[in-house]
C-alpha cells in the first residue's frame, strides 16, 4: 500500500519536473520501505543521480547514512553481534 502511494507521489513530481522533490521522496523510501524492493532501488539510484547532478554532496552523505543504518538494522542479530565497531 505505501508502495503504491509513494509511486502515485514520484510520478507527480516527474510530471512537475520537481526533481529535489524527486530526489528527497526517493530518501523518504529508502527510509521507510525495503530497500532490496526494486522500485524503492530505482527510487534511491534515481535520488542518487539527481542529487549527484546538482552536486548536493550534504543531501548525498544523509541519503548514505540512512542506507547505512538500514543495512546495520536489517541484519540478523548474530551477524551485527559479531561486526567490528568502528
Amino acid at each position: 500500500e505505501a508502495l503504491a502511494a509513494y509511486r502515485d507521489v514520484l510520478r507527480g513530481w516527474v510530471d512537475l519536473g520537481l526533481l529535489l522533490d524527486e530526489a528527497l521522496t526517493g530518501m523518504d523510501m529508502a527510509a521507510g520501505l525495503d530497500p532490496a524492493e526494486p522500485e524503492v532501488r530505482s527510487a534511491i539510484n534515481r535520488s542518487r543521480a539527481i542529487l549527484e547532478h546538482l552536486r548536493a554532496a550534504p543531501v548525498l552523505a544523509r541519503l548514505d547514512r540512512i542506507l547505512g543504518s538500514r543495512s546495520a538494522t536489517t541484519r540478523p542479530a548474530s551477524e551485527r553481534e559479531s561486526s567490528p565497531v568502528s
